[in-house]
């Protein structure tokens, strides 16, 4: 891997030119790619996947490294901002009416985790302010996927790092798109039931003042119907855990 992929590095478009040598397909080479190809994706040595070593690459330079959405309706991209979280596009796309629209702006962002906290029958949220709110909200837990990380391990990090507790029993509730229009990855919302205090420590990175709430379950539900969590992903993560809970539990 490390070796085709410094062969690529130096070789540029020798390489794509090495794919058709006297006008006939090189079949070893494209094998060789495919190969390549495979081990990036699947390929673990010891419990670090390759694809996190370019992972890391990219977040060393501050660029983007993420999904970017393209579907058959997709014609045309442009980079207007790169960052190391979110890459701004502008896409030319072809919409169900066959008219071509030439400026459609796409944000290409990091796939987010959501996660209601369940301890001991009673339900843990944060009182705090956010840039984009008026005033304070209600809020789950929440945060961005890593690199090299599932959205299972993102959670159980985020449970870690904002309330220090463990789950033996994270219920996944569904993966959803932030904003069918403009992007902003998707979020993968859990309910953290029977949580306990962790041995472990890991600091919080959280730039707002955070106020820990204590909440039953009927006064979870009387705020949420009252707007008291005013970022659609909190308000969907805990209408996504009561609707669960009432469907399976008492």
């Amino acid at each position: 891997f490390f070796f085709a992929t410094c062969c690529y590095e130096h070789m540029g478009s020798k390489i794509v030119g090495s794919f058709n040598y006297g006008g006939s397909l090189n079949v070893p080479i494209l094998l060789s790619v495919v190969l390549v190809a495979f081990l990036y994706v699947v390929a673990d040595f010891g419990g670090y996947p390759i694809s996190r070593v370019l992972h890391t690459r990219f977040a060393a330079q501050n660029k983007f490294y993420g999904p970017r959405w393209r579907t058959h309706q997709t014609l045309a991209t442009e980079v207007l901002y790169d960052g190391k979280w979110q890459q701004l596009e502008r896409h030319t796309i072809l919409a169900e009416n066959n008219k071509t629209i030439k400026d459609w702006i796409w944000n290409n962002y990091k796939d987010q985790v959501n996660i209601l906290v369940e301890k001991e029958g009673q339900y843990l949220v944060f009182r705090q302010s956010k840039y984009g709110l008026e005033g304070e909200s209600l809020a789950v837990i929440g945060g961005l996927v890593e690199i090299g990380e599932t959205p299972e391990e993102a959670a159980r990090r985020e449970l870690l790092e904002e309330m220090q507790l463990e789950s033996p029993n994270l219920v996944f509730l569904g993966r959803y798109r932030v904003d069918v229009n403009r992007g902003m990855g998707w979020c993968s919302c859990f309910l953290a039931r029977s949580c306990f205090k962790s041995d472990q420590f890991k600091a919080s990175d959280d730039l707002e003042r955070q106020t820990l709430v204590t909440l039953t379950r009927d006064e979870l539900r009387r705020l949420l119907l009252k707007g008291a969590f005013a970022e659609v992903k909190w308000a969907n993560t805990v209408a996504l855990s009561l609707v669960t809970m009432d469907a399976n539990w008492s």
